[in-house]
């Protein structure tokens, strides 16, 4: 893992090549998935030091895929996009997921 490896996620073909090729061109190493699912799978294979996501996109949404990913491996770092606000979730992200699973248990 190197902290210029960035994986950016996001279902807009348009966006993700958009902003894989700023990030290229400021010197990070970029990989890309279209899905929440893909990334799952790219993480399996190779862990970036940062993942950056889009929070609407079918299936596997940005939260559920933050969710995951910090089951997995809670110390890597995770920024949440959703159009014009930027969310980072780094340390702060045990607390994000406790809040957002005792929510999903109230309505019950």
């Amino acid at each position: 893992m190197k902290s210029a490896d960035i994986l950016l996620v996001d279902d807009d073909p348009d966006l993700l090549k958009l902003i894989s090729l700023r990030l290229t061109s400021a010197g990070y190493r970029v990989r890309t998935a279209d899905s929440g699912e893909a990334a799952l799978a790219a993480l399996a294979i190779s862990r970036p030091g940062t993942v950056v996501t889009d929070i609407r996109m079918p299936g596997i949404d940005g939260l559920q895929l933050f969710e995951a990913i910090h089951r997995q491996h809670p110390a890597l770092p995770l920024v949440v996009a959703a159009r014009r606000r930027v969310m980072r979730v780094e340390v702060a992200s045990s607390k994000c997921v406790a809040t957002r699973s005792q929510a999903g248990q109230r309505g019950a």
